[in-house]
Parts: structure tokens; C-alpha cells; sequence
């Protein structure tokens, strides 16, 4: 087996575990939304666990404040951090969690597609076209979507959300933000403003 191929077979056996992980979280926060914990408690959840097994990488190397600045940070925060969470949860108060897992994962694809031609200038082969018009038809058909008529509220967030996780994608990569850093650069991050968030519930 040459190296090619074992790096795919690493990249497609790490995809997997991703999407595992991420089809569970959806599931898991529609379960919260259905309870009597907020938006602000299933942030505040998700990160503050992250944030305290973290910290000791910002300890050590920073915010990363050469490669993202000010605005970099506050970008990963924002697309990935609290306020991605509870916009997601708030579109679980419209749409089933079924919904979410084609949207939103799905337009993350799409997004990354796209916003990687646009300023990674990566190239947009006809495979990668055909490849987002498949996951867009996929996704459409899954939900029940071609007609619009059962569109709600909660799609559209599902699907701005696939947007702001795709945005953090594109700024990791500009940056060539080692992931753990991005990772503990969010949780710690998000947890430091979670004073603020209660503030306003």
C-alpha cells in the first residue's frame, strides 16, 4: 500500500468518526431543546468541559494572535463556538434533528467547496461540481424540500450554520491553524464570554 493511499484511507476512516460524532451532537441537542435547558445551557455545556481539558494548550501557545488577529479570533469563536451552538439549537425549535443532519453537514461541504475557490483559490474540478450539485439534491430530497412548501424557519438556520462552520474551516486553513489550537482557541474562548451569554437569557 503506498502512502497516497494510506493517507486517504486515514482521511476517510477520520471523516467517518467525524460525521459519527457529529450526527450524535445533533441528536443530543435536539434531546436538550426538548428539556428544560436553553441555548445558553447547551453551549455553556459543550464548552465548558472542552475549555477546562484546553486550556493548557492556550496557556502554551497563545491565541494565535500572529496568524488570526483580534478579528480572526473573535471569527473562529463566533462560526464555531457559542453562537453557532445556539443558533443551531434555536432551529431545532422549528425543524427535526432528521433535517439538521442533511442540512446542515451538508451545506458544510458545499460552503467549504466553494469558499475554498473563492480564497484558497483551490480548484473547482467538474467532479467537485458534480459532487456539490449531488449534495445539494441529496439534501433537498432527503427533507422534503424540492417544493418548499415544508421550508420552516429552522432550515434556514440549519443552513446558515453550515455556513458559519464552513467559514471556520476556510480561516483555519488560510492560517494553517494547527486543529487542536483552532479547537482550544474556541472552547476557551466561548467560555471565557459565558458570563455575557447569561447575561442576556
Amino acid at each position: 500500500m503506498d502512502a497516497s493511499t494510506k493517507t486517504l484511507l486515514s482521511g476517510l476512516f477520520w471523516g467517518g468518526i467525524a460525521v459519527a460524532v457529529l450526527s450524535g451532537s445533533l441528536v443530543m441537542l435536539r434531546l436538550g431543546v426538548q428539556t428544560s435547558l436553553t441555548p445558553f445551557d447547551l453551549a455553556a455545556l459543550r464548552f465548558g468541559i472542552a475549555a477546562l481539558l484546553l486550556v493548557g494548550v492556550i496557556w502554551r501557545r497563545g491565541w494565535a494572535m500572529d496568524k488570526l488577529g483580534v478579528l480572526g479570533v473573535l471569527a473562529l469563536i463566533t462560526c464555531n463556538g457559542a453562537p453557532y451552538i445556539m443558533m443551531l439549537s434555536f432551529g431545532f425549535e422549528f425543524a427535526p434533528a432528521s433535517d439538521a443532519g442533511a442540512i446542515n453537514p451538508g451545506l458544510m461541504a458545499v460552503f467549504v467547496g466553494i469558499l475554498g475557490w473563492i480564497f484558497l483559490s483551490e480548484n473547482m474540478r467538474m467532479a467537485k461540481i458534480a459532487g456539490i450539485l449531488a449534495v445539494l439534491a441529496g439534501t433537498a430530497l432527503f427533507t422534503d424540500l424540492l417544493t418548499l412548501r415544508l421550508a420552516s424557519f429552522g432550515h434556514l438556520i440549519f443552513a446558515i450554520t453550515g455556513g458559519m462552520w464552513a467559514s471556520y474551516v476556510i480561516i483555519v486553513r488560510k492560517t494553517n491553524l494547527p486543529a487542536l489550537h483552532a479547537t482550544s482557541i474556541v472552547a476557551v474562548g466561548t467560555s471565557l464570554r459565558r458570563k455575557n451569554i447569561y447575561k442576556y437569557e
